[in-house]
Formats: structure tokens, sequence, C-alpha cells
């Protein structure tokens, strides 16, 4: 269930390479701290994802945006991971 009150959720991809669990991506929603003009939000995250491309690791990133009544109401962020284990706790 969304909680429209959370500024950030999301979940993680996992993939079995060779019988092997892996981390291969995430995706994260954010949307504006309350008050913060769509204009300020869209610069906030094109920044985020500025400083994530250039993070090591990361092979691809996408960003889309969803407006509501002409207003930008949440970004999804999802990064695509250079492969690495991630056994089960």
């Amino acid at each position: 269930m969304l909680h429209p009150h959370l500024a950030e959720f999301g979940f993680d991809h996992y993939t079995y390479m060779e019988g092997q669990r892996m981390h291969v991506g995430l995706t994260r929603t954010l949307r504006p701290t309350a008050g913060e003009p769509s204009a300020d939000f869209r610069q906030r995250m094109t920044r985020l994802v500025q400083h994530l491309a250039a993070a090591e690791g990361i092979v691809g990133i996408d960003m889309d945006e969803e407006l509501r009544d002409g207003l930008l109401w949440q970004c999804v962020i999802r990064l695509r991971l250079a492969p690495t284990p991630a056994p089960l706790p």
C-alpha cells in the first residue's frame, strides 16, 4: 500500500546468475517535500540523477516524472547496477 505522506519508497531488483543471487538494480519513487515547488523538485531530482550517473557500479539510469493537475507529483528513478552477490540473509 502506498502512503502519500512518505517522501521516498521503492524496491530492489535481483536475479540469479549461475545459481548465485545477484543485486542488479533498484527503483526509488521520490516525492517533493511539503511546499516544494515543482521546478525546485525537478532541479533536485536532476542533480540527484547526475550524481548517481557518476557513481561506480551504475550501468544505466532512467528517470520518469509523473504530473498531476499540471504539478510534478513524483519522480521514479531506476538504476541498473553491475551485478553484485547478494546472499539471502
